[in-house]
């Protein structure tokens, strides 16, 4: 077979998480078999990995001017597939690259689509935080060949002759034998004490990022953020923890006793992969976080914060007296909460379906944020690695062996490119 040339779309402008979900799948191709190219926003030139070939594009620039680089590259590169590491950000980026999901089929060019939230086999809306709900056109459906990255989504579950599943990590990315030098070098990047528990929270750019300019989302973040040290702070630990929050958010926090709070606001990859892999316990309030999947794979206990109905806190002010004085402060200036499985996008009905029977979901604990009592017994139950692990350790080996069980990105496309030739030479 001739070598065959893949150009990913990557053009997510508030998030790099969809470039590292697709440099996931194209850092396995075989260079002799596939050439790849990524498509780019200009600032996220550096995420991806030394060497790869990028050709980038400054947002900021007219559309027209966008539209002809694009063009001209395309003519250049001549590609045997468009790889669109997500197919809608691809068509809203329209705005900026004169490119829609429409202009680039009419290419011609065999288009394969990244279905990261099963949404070929669930049909649904996007219901935002605050109540908003989006019906997006189906581009899931339009597209030649569709890959379903996992986690998170459901590892077994029958795929039509166009849909193929790969595992977001290989064997390499999975290893717990090398933990305690590397948590060494991390205590010594962070100034922390050898016999410091470390508790990672990141939070991603796109959290703080208010689309719908909903007032409600004003600050909302901030309040999680010393709503956990609260919760913290409540369980009058007697080690000492540290909570490293990783994120642009500002917050002011005084400790009072054994917690620690530390505010990185952005890190190289490689550090940030070395404390999410060694810390003792991983939080996120986003139920599709690719760095909660490497920590949960990683054997580090792992909280997963929901809201899972709307709270009025005025009308619950009753139930709000009863609890501690620094609870109520930061919930009354909540005011109001929404559900979400996705952090500030809420997304609570989107993500469910695939939630539900999926044994991924059963790995760590996902609890309710605003519940006083059962936050601080998953955080105390968690800094207890033995306790944590007493009922998930088979069902995790399970998972880990099914999922190196997948076919890997060579044997994906190898496939595709077979079913490509059936089909040009009207076979199939």
């Amino acid at each position: 077979m001739n070598q065959k040339r893949l150009l990913v779309w990557t053009l997510g402008t508030i998030s790099a998480g969809e470039i590292s979900i697709a440099v996931k799948f194209t850092r396995s191709l075989s260079e002799e078999m596939f050439d790849v190219m990524y498509l780019i926003p200009e600032h996220y030139k550096n995420v991806l990995p030394p060497g790869t070939k990028c050709f980038t594009l400054d947002p900021e620039d007219n559309k027209h001017l966008n539209k002809e680089k694009i063009t001209s590259l395309i003519n250049d590169y001549s590609p045997d597939f468009f790889f669109l590491s997500d197919p809608y950000t691809a068509h809203f980026a329209s705005a900026w690259t004169g490119y829609s999901y429409t202009d680039i089929k009419a290419l011609g060019i065999p288009v394969i689509g990244l279905d990261e939230y099963d949404m070929k086999k669930f049909k649904r809306k996007k219901d935002y935080y605050g109540g908003k709900i989006v019906s997006d056109r189906d581009l899931i459906e339009e597209c030649d060949y569709l890959l379903q990255d996992v986690p998170v989504n459901p590892l077994v579950e029958e795929c039509d002759d166009r849909t193929f599943k790969y595992s977001l990590f290989e064997k390499a990315d999975i290893d717990i034998t090398n933990k305690k030098p590397v948590r060494q070098e991390v205590n010594e990047t962070l100034g922390l004490d050898e016999d410091c528990k470390l508790i990672m929270l990141p939070v991603s750019t796109w959290e703080s990022v208010n689309m719908h300019r909903f007032s409600i989302l004003e600050g909302f973040i901030e309040n999680l953020l010393e709503l956990v040290l609260f919760y913290l702070d409540e369980l009058k630990l007697r080690d000492k923890v540290c909570l490293l929050h990783v994120g642009k958010q500002k917050i002011s926090y005084n400790s009072t006793g054994s917690v620690i709070y530390k505010n990185v606001k952005s890190m190289d990859s490689e550090l940030y992969e070395k404390c999410i892999v060694s810390c003792d316990v991983f939080m996120s309030f986003n139920a599709v976080s690719v760095s909660l999947s490497r920590a949960i794979l990683n054997r580090v206990p792992s909280v997963l914060m929901v809201n899972e109905k709307v709270l009025n806190f005025e009308m619950l002010e009753e139930t709000v007296q009863k609890l501690p004085q620094k609870y109520g402060d930061i919930v009354r200036r909540i005011r109001i909460a929404y559900p979400f499985y996705a952090s500030t996008f809420g997304w609570r009905k989107f993500i469910n379906p695939i939630v539900e029977n999926n044994d991924y979901y059963e790995l760590f604990k996902t609890v309710p944020v605003f519940s006083f009592s059962k936050m601080k017994t998953a955080i105390a139950e968690s800094l207890d690695y033995e306790r944590y692990y007493s009922d998930k350790t088979e069902k995790l080996d399970d998972y880990i062996r099914l999922l190196m069980q997948l076919e890997s990105p060579d044997k994906i496309m190898m496939k595709i490119c077979d079913k490509q030739k059936e089909l040009m030479n009207g076979t199939d």
